[in-house]
């Protein structure tokens, strides 16, 4: 049973109350989250951009994953299968694999993902061009579409 998931919307959809008179979530398609598992209920939850609750899906009887329809699962990868030298997001840290085993190791649960190539090539990019341009920026920003890291049982 995994605590983490990462799930990506595959369509766009708001979700409100009962009686439909109060929003309650958003979701844009292409979206992806990481959504944990309440393990009281067995039920995945994410937060839409505002921190609002989003049901994501449920273990069923068997243990196996039900997804809602308007997600599907992101690749995941395990963490004995990362190439030497992966940077690692960690809420809001950027961390090595030794760093990352050491916080697993303490009991840290907190999603773990790695950074791209690409992401770290167009932070780099943008932070020379700024510098060779004399500009002083405080924070940069790019997409990054890393895998959520498993760790081997």
């Amino acid at each position: 049973m995994m605590q983490h998931i990462m799930v990506r919307a595959i369509e766009s959809f708001t979700v409100y109350n009962h009686d439909g008179t109060i929003l309650e979530g958003e979701v844009d398609e292409g979206q992806e989250f990481v959504a944990n598992l309440h393990e009281e209920t067995e039920e995945y939850f994410t937060k839409d951009k505002y921190g609002r609750e989003i049901y994501v899906g449920e273990l069923d009887r068997s243990g196996a994953l039900q997804l809602d329809e308007a997600f599907e699962i992101v690749q995941t990868i395990k963490f004995s299968e990362l190439r030497p030298g992966t940077y690692i997001g960690h809420g809001e840290d950027v961390i090595t694999q030794e760093e990352a085993l050491k916080r697993h190791e303490q009991g840290d649960e907190i999603p773990m993902l790695t950074i791209t190539e690409e992401f770290i090539s167009s932070v780099l990019q943008q932070a020379y061009k700024d510098d060779v341009n004399g500009i002083e920026r405080e924070s940069y920003y790019a997409p990054n579409k890393g895998q959520l890291i498993v760790f081997d049982a």
